[in-house]
């Protein structure tokens, strides 16, 4: 786990609901779902696991050149 990812799954421990719900319609350009608080978080926090993990795997772009 990379460091910036470790900071921000911290920082969503301190999060109310909603400031969550803020954070949902940034990373998922819609409207939160009537979820509770901890489902909230481990929605999100499940997201930049996705986006983090998405960035590693990708292949350097000179090894996609022909």
């Amino acid at each position: 786990m990379t460091a910036s990812l470790a900071k921000r799954l911290a920082e969503l421990e301190t999060m109310d609901t909603a400031a969550l719900k803020v954070e949902w319609r940034r990373l998922f350009r819609s409207q939160p779902p009537a979820l509770s608080h901890d489902l909230l978080k481990r929605a999100i926090g499940h997201r930049y696991q996705e986006i983090a993990l998405a960035a590693s795997a990708r292949p350097p772009l000179a090894s996609c050149a022909p």
